[in-house]
């Protein structure tokens, strides 16, 4: 009963908080009620519940003082998530039929796959389903992967006809532009066909989690580029996690702080700054800790580390350490680490510490 009550809570809090990960290797052998239900449960998952019991609780004027919690000036935020809803159910029917027309697959994993894909969930409905996936597929996954990944005020501004406002479209151009960045030097340094380096590596950054390639024991670069890309994860407000980038930008103005002779920076820009710091510190120490204890019962570090990382992120890129014979403390604990990546630190912070919203 325990490692059943483990196994359940894991392939739960992978699923609602869009981690990516599971214990099921072959998931085609499941009713295929389960593979709706996986699909739908990281689509509710990644238009963000945690948002959406914020908005519950909370008035606009707290949750427009939330510093460092919601990218861009977004004026009514319930009326938004209504709007996004929509829209994202939309995108979703879309690309599940699209799907379905570039190929003669199942029609419920093709509707999972768009879950997973516009969510940047993760899961596949089939172990093997990228087998025979051709290349017309593939450029729809990565289109509402990075749809997904981007904030939900750029879907609201397109239905209401509204300019990006300078802020926001700043956001995106520099995710996009690092998105590229990623995509060449990952791909060269793990020596992929550009297919696969592309894929794999706008599922990393979109924190998506979608994967074609092994990543046991990858080289130092690869390993790098990836993880920094796991870690900043997609903008703000979106369905992807890491830090944002939003909050990676605030972090460049990290050089003010200590320039005291020139430095020109607000209050707000301050507590975003602190706010970014305290993420990544979380970021990388947890898995970090994770990682050493593994180490010490006969994992590999750097495996053990990436998949705490990718867990964090709530990416679900493995490297082989989470599988179906971890222990069920450790299952718990990979369970509760894609919840803490999902809900951020800084929303307990808000929830427990009212005060520190003003």
């Amino acid at each position: 009963p325990i490692e059943l009550f483990a196994d359940g809570f894991f392939e739960s809090s992978a699923g609602f908080t869009t981690g990516g990960y599971s214990l099921v290797q072959n998931p085609e052998d499941l009713p295929r009620s389960f593979t709706f239900y996986r699909g739908y449960a990281q689509f509710v998952g990644g238009l963000s519940f945690i948002y959406l019991i914020v908005t519950v609780f909370y008035s606009e004027r707290q949750i427009k003082m939330m510093r460092g919690f919601i990218s861009g000036n977004v004026p009514h935020l319930k009326n938004l998530l209504a709007t996004i809803t929509i829209i994202f159910s939309i995108y979703a029917v879309s690309i599940a039929l699209l799907l379905f027309y570039l190929g003669e697959g199942e029609i419920l994993d093709d509707f999972a796959l768009a879950f997973s894909a516009l969510s940047t969930g993760g899961t596949s409905p089939d172990s093997n389903i990228f087998d025979d996936f051709t290349t017309p597929k593939y450029l729809v996954l990565i289109a509402a992967m990075i749809l997904g990944s981007l904030p939900f005020s750029v879907h609201y501004a397109f239905v209401r006809k509204k300019f990006f406002t300078i802020k926001l479209t700043k956001e995106v151009l520099v995710y996009l532009s690092l998105l590229v960045i990623f995509c060449i030097t990952f791909t060269l340094s793990m020596g992929l066909n550009w297919q696969d380096g592309i894929f794999n590596m706008i599922s990393a950054s979109t924190t998506t989690g979608f994967q074609t390639a092994n990543l046991e024991n990858i080289n130092p670069l690869a390993l790098t580029i990836i993880t920094i890309a796991m870690i900043i994860g997609g903008c703000g407000f979106s369905t992807a996690g890491g830090i944002k980038i939003f909050r990676f930008i605030h972090l460049a103005k990290i050089r003010h702080v200590f320039n005291r002779k020139n430095a020109q920076i607000s209050e707000s820009d301050k507590k975003d700054i602190i706010v970014g710091i305290i993420i990544l510190a979380v970021s990388i120490i947890v898995p970090l800790l994770i990682a050493t204890y593994m180490y010490t019962i006969g994992y590999d570090f750097q495996n053990a580390f990436f998949d705490g990382i990718s867990a964090i992120t709530t990416t679900g890129h493995g490297a082989g350490t989470v599988n179906s014979a971890l222990s069920p403390t450790m299952t718990v604990i990979f369970g509760f680490l894609m919840i803490l990546g999902r809900i951020e630190i800084i929303l307990l912070v808000y929830l427990f510490i009212p005060k520190l919203m003003n």
